[in-house]
Formats: structure tokens, C-alpha cells, sequence
């Protein structure tokens, strides 16, 4: 075929790349119109490009360097010029198309190869200009191929205030989006029906809502893993000599006393992660990973939310919680981000009585926390973990499972 020859041979993916900055020059002159119809030439043939499965197999496994550099190039082109770009929506569709592509061929790569993605930074630009023209569902595919491009990017690890308050606005846009499209009526509802994303899940999809709270959660400990290892600590130690929540954030939060901590951008990402996992209802399989998360923004000395005194209050419950749950799956240095479904640690097995029991401390744990963030109606009081252990719950929990065993 004439187009596979071209890639393979003749380089026709960088001489694109090229064509594409050229006439990216003329958007803002005389010659809009033209470059325009340029753009929208070349930006066909490589969709062609990437719907070809024989030209995509031979890219993943040899020159995704070539695909990746073109939509760096167009990326910056989508930032750069979005206003000029902005009224012609087919070309923005076909732009997002190419980075999505790019994206989904990435993840299929082996780890030791070079991957694509964009930065923190990178995304939350393009969540600006989306959410500034594009946010409502008469631009759906757009919303969509935006969606798909933050969550085929490898989480990115927030470390800085700006890092935190910038993840916060990028997934509550997020949220919204991810909602909408379970009905296209559902944005004209005042409060969203979680029954629909759990009924989607039930069927054995994942939605957007799980997608995000593992991308966001995931954002969170690698920020403290990577801080971890600027400290000349290497990322194996976690998962080597702390096999529990409590041991990894005694020497998380240890490192960090004397770093500067950001406590109203992290009570709000606390706050977004929370409501995020409020609206699955259950999903035990990453409960630890939206634990930890919650931990490291919540549990550090020099953080003042809310309600820090009733976390202070309650601190050894917290202490001996953690000593439950094991260290999520982001802390094994093999882990890496995956789009279609949550990345499984096959060496760490457990019974069922002790997922039940991490399970019901994570649980106490969410408890807990929302208590400190005030996530409850103001007219009932709040709800400790004794006060669900004294209901009996857990120990009915506990003996149902047995007696269904027996």
C-alpha cells in the first residue's frame, strides 16, 4: 500500500510534522483560509494513518517517536492558536483524534519503550480552552475526545500547590462531563443519579467517574512517591519494606514535616477525590489507592482543614485502620497507568476474610474523613467508626460471610 510505504520508507510523518508548522504560520494573516484547508488535508491523510492497522502495528512496535513528535507539534499548535482554530469544530475534532490515537497506541507499548503523554500542565490547558467554547453537549465528541485524551495520559504526579489546584478544576469539569454522558438530559439535572453509574459498572464496564478516581488517586501517590525519590530514596523501598498503609505514611509524612504544605489546595483535591468515590457507592478493588490519596493530603501536621481536630482527636483509630489496608498498587515500581482497566499486582494475594476486613476499615476510614471534611447533611450528627463498630455491622458483615462459607 502506497501510504504504508510512505510512513515506513519515505518519512512521511516528520515532512507532515513540517507541512503542519508552516502553514500554522498563516493562521493569523492574510492566508487563514488556506492554511486552514492545509491543516485539514493534512491532519486526513494522518487519520488514514492511524486507521490503518497495518501502518499503527508497525508504528507501535518501531517508530511511535515519529507519531508522538507530529502531535506534540499539534498540540501545540490546538494551545497556541485555539481562538483562530476554534470556530472550524471538525478540525478541532480531527486534532484531538491524532492525540487520542497517539495516546491509545502508547499504552499499548512495552514498558522499556518510549511513550507519549502530556503533562499536567499540558492537560490542564487544554481543559481551559474546551471548557471555555466547547462546554456544553452540543459539542459531545469534543467533550468526549477531550476526556479521552486526559485519561489515556499517564497520571501525572501533583507536588506543588499550583499542581493540586490546577488537578481540582481539571476534574471537577471532569466529573461534570463524565456525567452528562451517561443521558443527554442528565446535565439539565440539579444533582446527578449515581444509580446510572452504578448500573453501567454492574454490567461489567467501567465508567468515566472509576476512570477518574483511579487517574486522580493515582496523581497523588506518585507526587509523594516522586518526592520520595528526589530525596535519594528509590521507589523500590515502598513496595520492598512497607507492606502497610501505616507503615508507608509514618515515613511519607515523617519526610514531609519540614516541607512546606499547601492544606487549602489539598483539602479541596481531598475534597473532589471524595465526592468522586461518594458517587461509585462501593468499588473495593481500589479502595486502598483513594485511602492513601486521601492520607496524604489530609494526615500531614502543617495541613488545616476543616475539621483538623476531630482528626487529631482520632488519630490512633487512623493509625490502627491503616495497619489493615495494604500499600495500593501505585507503590509497586512495576505498576504503570492503564486506560482500559486498573492495573492488577498478581503477587499479592488475599483471602476473602481479609479483603472483607480491608474493606471495612477503608470503609471506617472514608467515614472518618468525610466527617473532617464535612460531608454529611448538617441536621445529623456525625458518625464515628465506634459508633458503626457498637451497630453491630461489621460483626454481622463478618458472620454472614462465615456462615455463607460453612
Amino acid at each position: 500500500m502506497l501510504v504504508h510505504y510512505l510512513v515506513k520508507e519515505c518519512g512521511l510523518l516528520p515532512w507532515l510534522s513540517t507541512v503542519l508548522l508552516f502553514y500554522c504560520e498563516g493562521l493569523g494573516g492574510d492566508h487563514k483560509e488556506s492554511s486552514l484547508r492545509a491543516m485539514e488535508l493534512v491532519l486526513k491523510v494522518i487519520n488514514d494513518v492511524v486507521s490503518s492497522r497495518t501502518i499503527t502495528e508497525w508504528l507501535q512496535e518501531c517508530a511511535l517517536e515519529q507519531l508522538s513528535e507530529f502531535s506534540m507539534h499539534l498540540y501545540g499548535v490546538f494551545v497556541g492558536a485555539f481562538k483562530l482554530l476554534k470556530e472550524n469544530i471538525s478540525l478541532i475534532n480531527s486534532m484531538l483524534h491524532v492525540i487520542v490515537s497517539t495516546l491509545r497506541l502508547s499504552q499499548k507499548r512495552k514498558i522499556f519503550q518510549p511513550h507519549f503523554t502530556l503533562s499536567l500542565e499540558g492537560l490542564f490547558q487544554l481543559y481551559q480552552a474546551i471548557c471555555g467554547e466547547f462546554n456544553n453537549m452540543e459539542f459531545a465528541l469534543t467533550i468526549e475526545l477531550a476526556m479521552d485524551t486526559i485519561l489515556m495520559s499517564t497520571p501525572a504526579p501533583v507536588v506543588s500547590r499550583m499542581d493540586r489546584a490546577r488537578l481540582s478544576k481539571l476534574l471537577m469539569w471532569a466529573i461534570s462531563s463524565a456525567l452528562w454522558s451517561f443521558s443527554d438530559q442528565s446535565y439539565l439535572r440539579k444533582e446527578p443519579d449515581p444509580d446510572m453509574i452504578i448500573s453501567y459498572e454492574d454490567h461489567g464496564k467501567e465508567s468515566q467517574i472509576s476512570k477518574l478516581l483511579r487517574w486522580a488517586t493515582a496523581s497523588v501517590i506518585l507526587g509523594s512517591i516522586s518526592n520520595r525519590t528526589s530525596d535519594m530514596k528509590t521507589h523500590v523501598s515502598l513496595g520492598s519494606s512497607c507492606k502497610t498503609l501505616q507503615c508507608l505514611l509514618e515515613d511519607v509524612i515523617k519526610e514531609g514535616e519540614n516541607k512546606q504544605n499547601n492544606s487549602g489546595a489539598n483539602e479541596a483535591l481531598a475534597i473532589v477525590i471524595l465526592y468522586l468515590q461518594q458517587l461509585l457507592r462501593r468499588n473495593s478493588s481500589g479502595l486502598s489507592s483513594v485511602i492513601l490519596a486521601l492520607c496524604l493530603l489530609l494526615l500531614p501536621n502543617e495541613c488545616n482543614i476543616a475539621d483538623k481536630e476531630y482528626l487529631d482527636v482520632n488519630h490512633g483509630q487512623i493509625t490502627l485502620l491503616c495497619s489493615k489496608i495494604r500499600c495500593p498498587v501505585e507503590t509497586n515500581p512495576a505498576w504503570r497507568w492503564s486506560f482500559y482497566q486498573p492495573w492488577k499486582d498478581l503477587s499479592l494475594e488475599q483471602s476473602e476474610t481479609e479483603q472483607m476486613e480491608e474493606e471495612q476499615a477503608c470503609q471506617s476510614l472514608l467515614l472518618l474523613f468525610s466527617n473532617a471534611l464535612g460531608g454529611r447533611p448538617s441536621y445529623l450528627p456525625i458518625l464515628s467508626h465506634k459508633d458503626v463498630e457498637q451497630s453491630g455491622l461489621f460483626e454481622w458483615e463478618r458472620e454472614t460471610f462465615i456462615g455463607s462459607r460453612t
